[in-house]
């Protein structure tokens, strides 16, 4: 009869227990209602603010890119550099008829020459790609080359050999100090673009 009281007086304590417990969740329970009530107002406010701060960045952004920080024609190399980024991952698209391998990336006057078959060691045919995006339409280069190779344009090899004494030492000072100019511009271009995102994060921290 003595491991029967044992028993009894464990399940007792365990039960015990086990309300005690119940009766401290159900006050946890309670108080984080609260302070959900609490805290959600806040929450939303910091939700207008951020979406305050975003309207502010975005209205900042138009005004840096349409002031003459950044002309009409930065603006278009952007744009078209932005294209050409996005039209490197057609190959992998489920569009591409041909090998990735076979392709040659050029951007203008077409964006891609596909030597058809060049990874396996027999060329059949050189294919000329543009890629499009939404409703853009071809230019009217693109229009001729199109024309020109339905009308079976003729293609031929040339292998054009310049030596080295052909480019003087002029010329390399004079395509050096070009890029030694784009340089100085991208520099601060890119001093005025960082201006702009450390005034956002101030933003955002305040």
């Amino acid at each position: 009869m003595e491991w029967a009281s044992m028993l009894l007086g464990a399940v007792i304590g365990a039960l015990v227990v086990y309300v005690y417990l119940r009766g401290k969740l159900k006050e946890k329970d309670k108080e984080m209602e609260k302070l959900s009530a609490e805290f959600k107002p806040k929450l939303e406010q910091i939700r207008r603010e951020f979406h305050e701060h975003l309207e502010e960045i975005e209205k900042e952004l138009v005004e840096l890119l349409s002031n003459e920080v950044i002309p009409s024609t930065i603006m278009s190399s952007m744009r078209t550099k932005l294209s050409s980024h996005i039209e490197k991952f057609v190959p992998f698209s489920q569009q591409w008829k041909w090998d990735p391998a076979d392709a040659l990336f050029v951007g203008k006057p077409v964006d891609y020459l596909v030597f058809d078959g060049l990874s396996n060691g027999d060329v059949k045919k050189l294919v000329l790609v543009e890629v499009k995006t939404g409703r853009a339409r071809m230019n009217a280069r693109e229009s001729i080359l199109k024309n020109a190779i339905q009308n079976g344009l003729e293609v031929e090899w040339v292998e054009i050999r310049i030596p080295d004494h052909t480019i003087t030492k002029d010329q390399i000072q004079e395509l050096w100090q070009e890029k030694e100019k784009k340089i100085g511009y991208k520099k601060s271009l890119t001093r005025a673009i960082g201006n702009l995102l450390n005034r956002v994060k101030d933003k955002l921290r305040e």
